[in-house]
């Protein structure tokens, strides 16, 4: 089919017509060209990206905006002019470079694609990293050696981070950088661990951690990884633990785990433990039970671990020092209080009472006047019978009826008579003879 002259003649001028419109466009500031600088360069260090070029800048293109692409997520405006460009992973990166990254320069007019891989030796770099918080802020990490690396090969690790751009003005001057200085080694001497106190670092802001190896034989790629700690916090135990006894229950309360930073309760399950049982998943600040005997012996353990949407760590804290209840005595009233001081005084005075003649103390207080001793005066007594009696049997008296025949009388002078001693007996026997 021939088309007619008069839309031949349409079609020409419509040409004509747009490809004056594109010649006059090409003189306006949008439409003009813009090239990439040459002898692009990227090179990935642990935590930075360096992308440099040759300074042969027009001025058309200082006064033109360049932007870089990383990830296919990112995009940053850059300074041609400057010859390089440099950004730090931990200023709010969602990626590590330690697997390599894809970047993307574009002017607008012409841009550049590639994938960039670390320096290096394969299978080299450190694997298998894994921390865990203990006691609040102490960060104990783990890792083993590459499996080509050789057994001169060190590890290095470092943390970094950025505070959250809400809370600081210039993200450059406050970022944190904690060197790890207390490592543990293998049967290489190969340091595969690391203790350090993270007093700097902000639990709920992910870190950047870098684990860069060296050795004299090879190339040793580094290892990144972002994490957030409080994914990784093993809990303290509960603290300010307290039993409180009724007649017919027991009741447990406690106070939240110390943590980095003041967390609510509703973060917390709890797990208590009593004579060996076990009752899991305890919301709160207490757990009643009335299954205990008041002359049983009790111990408590308490312990406690993160809710899911609070921390992905699941794991259970260490349990808290044992709290023992002794079984309960028989009560105490005043009338055990009498009897008790009833027996102390009784037993006291035996005592006195048994001192007191053991050192005769009453004789010493109240001695005794000293009489005659009685047997003196029986002693007297049998010594005068005694004579008495040799008296009569020499001087015995004549009896009544006793025929008594004088034979001679002589008489004795006055002053020749004999002196008898009077003792005891008053009768005269001077005119016998």
């Amino acid at each position: 089919m021939m088309l007619q002259p008069s839309c031949l003649v349409f079609f020409i001028t419509l040409w004509f017509s747009l490809e004056i419109a594109c010649k006059a466009s090409m003189t306006t500031p949008e439409c003009k060209f813009f090239p990439l600088p040459t002898n692009l360069k990227t090179h990935l260090y642990p935590g930075i990206i360096n992308v440099t070029w040759d300074c042969n800048i027009t001025k058309s293109m200082e006064e033109h905006t360049y932007q870089i692409e990383f990830q296919r997520n990112t995009v940053e405006n850059i300074s041609i002019s400057k010859c390089f460009h440099e950004h730090y992973v931990t200023d709010h990166f969602d990626f590590t470079l330690s697997k390599g990254m894809e970047l993307n320069i574009s002017s607008g007019s012409e841009w550049k694609f590639e994938k960039v891989i670390p320096e290096g030796n394969s299978n080299t770099a450190a694997e298998n990293l894994d921390c865990k918080v203990y006691n609040v802020s102490i960060v104990n990490c783990s890792w083993t050696v590459g499996r080509e690396a050789p057994k001169d090969t060190q590890y290095t690790l470092t943390f970094r981070q950025t505070p959250h751009k809400s809370k600081i003005s210039n993200p450059k001057q406050n970022r944190v950088c904690v060197p790890c200085k207390d490592y543990r080694t293998d049967s290489f001497g190969r340091q595969v661990g690391c203790v350090l106190k993270a007093q700097n670092i902000s639990f709920d802001v992910s870190i950047y951690v870098q684990l860069v190896g060296s050795s004299n034989e090879t190339s040793i790629q580094f290892f990144d990884e972002k994490i957030k700690l409080n994914d990784f916090v093993i809990l303290d135990p509960p603290r300010n633990i307290h039993m409180n006894f009724s007649s017919t229950e027991l009741e447990i309360t406690w106070e939240t785990p110390e943590t980095f930073h003041d967390i609510e309760n509703h973060c917390f399950l709890y797990s208590v433990k009593i004579n060996g049982d076990i009752k899991d998943e305890i919301e709160g600040y207490s757990y009643k039970t009335s299954n205990l005997q008041l002359n049983e012996k009790v111990t408590v353990f308490v312990r406690a671990k993160w809710k899911h949407f609070c921390s992905d760590n699941n794991s259970w804290s260490r349990w808290s020092d044992p709290h023992i209840k002794e079984p309960e005595s028989a009560s105490f009233t005043p009338n055990h209080l009498l009897l008790v001081l009833g027996i102390i005084t009784f037993a006291v005075l035996l005592l006195l009472m048994f001192l007191c003649h053991r050192f005769r103390v009453w004789k010493r207080l109240f001695p005794q006047i000293p009489k005659p001793a009685k047997k003196i005066f029986e002693s007297i007594e049998q010594k005068e019978l005694l004579f008495q009696e040799q008296i009569i049997t020499k001087k015995t008296l004549p009896k009544e009826d006793e025929e008594c025949i004088c034979l001679q009388v002589t008489e004795i002078p006055q002053n020749e008579q004999p002196q008898y001693v009077n003792i005891g007996i008053h009768q005269d026997y001077s005119n016998i003879y």
